[in-house]
């Protein structure tokens, strides 16, 4: 697969790099992010977007993972916004969110099944002049400050995507304390009822599509943060010193450090495969998107570990960027699922 960047991505890279290296960890740059229009970068240019594709969701997802912001980029552009593509009848709500004046929030993750989004619990039945919605969400994202929350829901055989105004009769929302300040909820739909309008006509393979791009985001948040901890971590032992000398000469942290640039080049590689696949209408690409995931979190997990030990016990406290990313490394496990769910999905759909 050719991994060159076309001179549209290179530019976006370039804008990302220095945007991210402005902000500080737990920031919100929400209007600067609408004001440059990269909340509709992925999306086509039918759509008021800028035609990138998940490439170019790929290159803002590792700028947000690198400033660890907590706008909710995930939940309103990648999900929320990615879910009304195609259907006429939301076309003016998808302008407003392009354009940061409304936020969306996704709640299509359930707390049983957080590796498969293609078949959810959540129930719609049919009745007259419209639905009702029973189930729950969990975790649901940016679903706080949303203006309006897309939910899927299973309609029969087929899985379907509504869009609901927040705050409608039998929706409960309940906070969860996330690790590393972003807007997590727990959403319970209890006998909410929705007119016709509110499902979205949209073609069926979509719930499929925004999981791969579900996948593909999140691990190119990830490598952000992990990219920011092999930073922090090269920096630490070229500054520290001990017997008169920087840590950094000892061979010893050499090879750890080296690991640790393995690993992240290891979950960057196969995440830049995925987006580029999904770009491509590759048939691998969901395929690809779940291992960009598993390796994703292989890697944090050894990038995590390696970065607060040798930063010593500096690494632990409040004070030191180490402990905030690390943080949102778990919190990413904790929203897409533990590599081994994944895994099992895999081998199970391979049998």
């Amino acid at each position: 697969m050719d991994f060159e960047l076309n001179e549209d991505e290179a530019l976006l890279v370039e804008m990302a790099g220095k945007f991210a290296a402005a902000c500080a960890p737990g920031e919100s740059r929400w209007a600067k992010l609408a004001g440059m229009g990269w909340f509709g970068c992925h999306l086509p240019e039918d759509a008021g977007g800028a035609g990138l594709g998940l490439t170019g969701a790929a290159i803002l997802g590792e700028a947000m993972g690198r400033a660890g912001l907590v706008d909710g980029y995930l939940g309103h552009a990648i999900l929320g916004a990615g879910a009304l593509v195609g259907s006429s009848a939301h076309a003016d709500l998808l302008a407003a969110a392009v354009a940061g004046e409304v936020r969306l929030g996704a709640a299509l993750i359930e707390p049983g099944a957080r590796h498969d989004l293609s078949r959810p619990a959540t129930l719609a039945r049919r009745i007259e002049g419209g639905y009702r919605i029973d189930g729950l969400k969990s975790p649901a994202l940016n679903c706080r400050e949303a203006d309006h929350v897309v939910i899927s829901a299973t309609l029969g055989a087929e899985t379907a995507l509504f869009v609901l105004p927040a705050g409608l009769p039998g929706m409960t929302l309940t906070p969860i304390p996330g690790p590393d300040g972003r807007d997590l909820v727990r959403l319970e739909l209890a006998g909410v009822m929705l007119e016709d309008d509110a499902r979205l006509k949209v073609a069926p393979d979509l719930p499929a599509l925004l999981e791969t791009g579900f996948l593909m985001a999140l691990s190119a948040e990830s490598c952000g943060a992990m990219q920011r901890l092999v930073e922090m971590t090269g920096t630490h032992l070229e500054t520290r010193q001990q017997f008169g000398r920087p840590i950094g000469s000892f061979q010893a942290l050499q090879h750890r450090l080296a690991d640790m640039h393995v690993a992240l080049d290891e979950a960057r590689s196969l995440m830049l495969a995925a987006a580029m696949a999904a770009d491509a209408r590759a048939a691998e690409a969901a395929q690809l998107a779940r291992k960009a995931w598993i390796q994703t979190g292989w890697s944090a997990r050894r990038i995590g570990e390696e970065a607060v030990q040798m930063h010593g016990a500096i690494g632990m406290t409040g004070e030191c960027d180490v402990g905030h990313f690390v943080k949102r490394l778990t919190a990413n496990e904790l929203i897409a699922g533990h590599p081994g769910l994944h895994l099992g999905a895999l081998v199970a759909r391979a049998a």
